[in-house]
C-alpha cells in the first residue's frame, strides 16, 4: 500500500500537469480574500500570476513554489487516504515565468511532522525541476510514462522483443540481420 511504501522510505509523489480549473488553492486562500479572488477561474491562473510575479521580480535563478498545503478533508478521494492513515500535501511551481504551473502532491504518514513535510515537498519540487530538460514542459519520467501509454500494442511488442528481451528475429533485410548478429555477438 502507499502507507507501507512510505514507511519503507519510498516517498509517493504525484505530478499534476494541468491543474486547470481545480480550486484547491483558491479555496484555501479564498477563506481570507474571497471577493478579490473571483477574477481567477482556477488554481492555474492564480498560481501563474503569483509565481510569475515572484520570478520576474526576484529572478529565475531560484525555484519558487507555494507553501505546502494539506488536501481538504471534504475531497472524496482524500477522505479515503485519510481514513487509512495518510495525509496528502500539495504545492504548485513553475519552471519559468512563461511555463504552465504544475502541482506536486506528496503522500505522508499521518504522524509526519510539519517540518518533514516541508522538506519532502521542497525535495519533490526541486526533483521535478531537475528532471525537466531544457525546452520540455514536464519532468522526464512524466514524459516517458505519457509516451509509453501512447505506444500501440504491436510497437510495444516489437520494442519488448527487440530491445528488452534481446531476441533476434531474422529480417528480410540482410544488413539489418548482420547488425543484429554483430550486436548479439559483441554482448556475449
Amino acid at each position: 500500500t502507499i502507507l507501507e511504501a512510505y514507511r519503507e522510505g519510498i516517498v509517493p509523489l504525484g505530478y499534476v500537469k494541468r491543474p486547470g480549473t481545480d480550486k484547491l488553492l483558491l479555496n484555501y486562500v479564498g477563506r481570507e480574500i474571497k471577493e478579490t479572488l473571483k477574477v481567477f477561474g482556477g488554481d492555474e491562473e492564480l498560481v501563474r500570476t503569483l509565481l510569475a510575479i515572484k520570478i520576474l521580480v526576484n529572478g529565475n535563478n531560484k525555484i519558487y513554489y507555494t507553501t505546502p498545503m494539506e488536501y481538504p478533508l471534504n475531497h472524496s478521494l482524500y477522505e479515503l487516504y485519510h481514513r487509512y492513515g495518510l495525509r496528502i500535501y500539495y504545492s504548485y511551481s513553475m519552471i519559468n515565468p512563461y511555463s504552465r504551473p504544475f502541482r506536486i502532491e506528496v503522500a505522508v504518514d499521518k504522524d509526519t511532522p510539519k517540518d518533514r513535510v516541508e522538506e519532502l515537498v521542497e525535495w519533490a519540487v526541486k526533483l521535478s525541476h531537475a528532471l525537466t530538460l531544457p525546452g520540455q514542459r514536464y519532468p522526464l519520467p512524466v514524459v516517458i510514462a505519457h509516451e509509453k501509454c501512447r505506444i500501440r500494442r504491436g510497437a510495444a511488442e516489437l520494442i519488448y522483443e527487440e530491445i528488452l528481451a534481446r531476441t533476434v528475429k531474422p529480417s528480410q533485410d540482410k544488413i539489418l540481420n548482420a547488425l543484429k548478429i554483430t550486436l548479439v555477438s559483441e554482448e556475449e
